[in-house]
């Protein structure tokens, strides 16, 4: 399908959807793009990837930042108390949400929804996810290649 619609806005919307859907697959998608095409450019594969992925994310952060808005009673009081607790150390949420990006544990999913919900700098959540996602989607792409110099 991706070769016959074009593969960079199929990449995109599937790494778009995978965003926001896990259960699609942007990881499987890189892989199957690389390996199909004759000659893969992978930088740009790379690219599209990420900044497809970063635009799901950023709706994920965004949604999860009007759910807390919204949250009462005792979920509003886990929310402030958790809140505290990862807003308090600006150098450990980046880390968290780089290492998450990078490697999806914890779940990229979950993390840039807390992100949100705890109202951690969108600019940070930007830069910081779209530095582990593209690194990721790198490893991703070398892959194949990796895999056909050592058999």
């Amino acid at each position: 399908m991706a070769l016959e619609h074009g593969t960079y806005p199929t990449l995109a919307v599937v790494s778009f959807v995978s965003a926001i859907f896990p259960v699609v697959n942007a990881e499987l998608a890189m892989v199957g793009l690389v390996v199909a095409l004759p000659n893969p450019n992978l930088l740009p594969l790379v690219a599209v990837a990420t900044a497809a992925q970063m635009a799901g994310k950023s709706t994920m952060y965004w949604l999860g930042r009007r759910g807390g808005e919204v949250a009462t009673g005792r979920y509003a009081r886990a929310v402030e108390r958790w809140g505290h607790r990862f807003r308090g150390s600006s150098w450990g949420v980046g880390a968290l949400v780089f290492i998450s990006a990078l490697s999806g544990l914890p779940p990229f999913y979950v993390i840039s929804t807390l992100a949100g919900v705890f109202r951690t700098s969108f600019a940070a959540f930007l830069v910081v996810g779209s530095a582990g996602r593209f690194v990721h989607f790198t490893a991703l792409g070398l892959f194949p290649a990796a895999l056909k110099s050592i058999g």
